[in-house]
């Protein structure tokens, strides 16, 4: 018997349960596997746990809140480039490995916040 060194599938239900903690049904494996409502609960739980590790993300780096770019008050700085802004909210400077760069006065923070959150 040839012994293989691959690491098990990641996608499998026993390693989202193991990844996600939920060491009882893990545990119980045999007992659960062939439960309709398991795959269902995997789903709500990575999707939970998705939310709250943004939510956290987004609370831990101290961005504030934002305002979407289609609330943006495009009357007031009458200095910004609405084309210009547009253009850097559909990120086509991540694609052409580029860099954004903000110069100006404080009203850029607002702009600056929204797209972070992008």
């Amino acid at each position: 018997m040839k012994k293989t060194n691959e690491p098990p599938d990641p996608n499998t239900p026993q390693s989202r349960l193991h990844r996600l903690g939920l060491f009882g049904l893990v545990s119980r494996w045999k007992e659960v596997a062939t439960q309709p409502w398991i795959e269902q609960l995997l789903q709500i739980e990575e999707a939970e746990r998705k939310r709250r590790s943004l939510d956290r993300r987004l609370r831990n780096a101290r961005i504030g809140s934002f305002k979407a770019i289609d609330r943006f008050d495009w009357t007031w700085p009458t200095n910004v480039d609405r084309q210009a802004i547009e253009e850097l909210f559909s990120l086509a400077f991540i694609d052409d490995c580029e860099n954004a760069i903000f110069l100006g006065p404080n009203e850029q923070v607002t702009l600056c916040s929204t797209l972070s959150t992008y």
